[in-house]
């Protein structure tokens, strides 16, 4: 029996209005909602890697409440950004 990954639960704080979130944050990646100091994102994640993609293409300060792999998952993007910038002489 082929076994599906877990899902996560997904906490992540925005620095940017809840307008501006719904206008970049994909429908169905989770619910939007308007607290004091910006906006969170809330609900499930399954690849990691494929979130990280999708929250460092945001113009905004975010912040990762939860799950510790998705801050992994950020690091390790973000790390494949600077090499590949060095690689060509950026």
């Amino acid at each position: 029996m082929a076994t599906l990954p877990s899902e996560l639960t997904l906490h992540v704080l925005m620095r940017t209005s809840l307008e501006q979130a719904r206008g970049w944050v994909l429908p169905g990646v989770g619910v939007l909602s308007e607290v004091e100091g910006g906006v969170t994102l809330t609900g499930f994640v399954q690849h990691m890697d494929w979130m990280a993609r999708c929250l460092a293409g945001l113009h905004w300060p975010i912040g990762i409440v939860e799950p510790p792999e998705l801050k992994t998952a950020i690091k390790r993007h973000a790390a494949a950004l600077v090499a590949a910038a060095e690689a060509h002489g950026l």
